[in-house]
């Protein structure tokens, strides 16, 4: 479900700081058109299980975001709108007792985001994703829609909070979940946010170059095939490193931001559970640390 959450807080947030609409319908693409806005690629390498167990986990993930709208020009009776399409293509590295059919899953989901700002500077989000995430063997199982609301009000002008709550009610062990969610800047040059699960502190280096560390909880859900039947997947690994932001945007231009991140996965949980039983767990694996690189690029709007 992380997964799933920071993708829609993603969605909402990369245009937040659009104006308020007319009060009427309007529509326009970005004026890229439907060129893909953001890019990126997430490497865990092979790890070995902990407590004696038989059976080696690494995955890899390819993430592709193509914008449906410009939230700038478009907008439903004053809100602000936003669509558009998030794509996942995982391959699992698997090895040993770890049952899985088809070692590439994928996931697609559809964020719809409605974004208004108010005149005291407080931001309210509303945001639904419909998402199938599965091996595609059985794609039909693997529905879920998701829903997301949220309320930022800046406390003073170098602290703003947030808090909401977050449902996937298929894929998620807990049908809902609260979203906290704050930006600090206790210096001019640092930068400090807790934004869906990943925590950062970032130091102002240059003008288009920002560096520091962060602690993410990353994974997710997915509908599998093993050899006992169909099965809900779910990984879910906390991960520390440091990480930079270079703004390559030019002049007229919103930001534009390669990123690079290297770290180490601390705590790696993989669990199956079954279709329309309860929600705990019929099989547990625990894995050791493993290296953990990302790099991304990201121009949406």
């Amino acid at each position: 479900m992380k997964r799933y959450v920071f993708s829609m807080m993603m969605a909402s947030l990369a245009v937040a700081d659009a104006h308020n609409a007319a009060p009427t319908w309007s529509y326009a693409l970005p004026d890229t058109g439907l060129l893909p806005s953001a890019l990126s690629c997430d490497f865990v390498s092979s790890m070995r299980e902990r407590h004696g167990g038989a059976s080696h986990f690494g995955m890899q993930n390819v993430n592709l975001t193509i914008p449906f709208s410009d939230p700038y020009k478009s907008s439903i009776c004053g809100w602000a709108f936003n669509a558009e399409l998030n794509s996942t293509i995982t391959f699992m590295d698997v090895e040993g007792t770890l049952d899985l059919t088809n070692d590439t899953l994928c996931r697609f989901s559809l964020p719809l985001s409605l974004i208004r700002t108010t005149s005291a500077g407080n931001r309210i989000i509303v945001a639904a994703a419909p998402t199938v995430s599965s091996d595609m063997a059985r794609d039909v199982r693997s529905f879920d829609f998701g829903l997301y609301a949220s309320y930022t009000k800046p406390v003073n002008e170098r602290f703003s909070l947030t808090f909401g709550v977050a449902a996937y009610p298929r894929f998620a062990r807990y049908y809902a979940v609260p979203v906290i969610g704050f930006e600090w800047k206790p210096a001019d040059e640092w930068t400090v946010v807790l934004k869906g699960y990943r925590f950062s502190a970032m130091k102002t280096v240059t003008e288009r170059f920002s560096a520091g560390a962060f602690l993410s909880g990353e994974g997710g859900v997915w509908a599998v095939e093993t050899r006992r039947g169909s099965r809900l997947l779910n990984v879910q690994t906390l991960v520390a490193g440091v990480t930079g932001e270079y703004d390559f945007s030019s002049a007229g231009q919103r930001k534009r931001i390669i990123t690079a991140s290297i770290g180490s996965t601390l705590a790696t949980t993989v669990r199956f559970h079954e279709y329309g039983g309860d929600r705990e767990a019929d099989e547990t694996h625990h894995y050791r640390p493993g290296l953990y690189a990302s790099f991304g690029v990201d121009f949406r709007f």
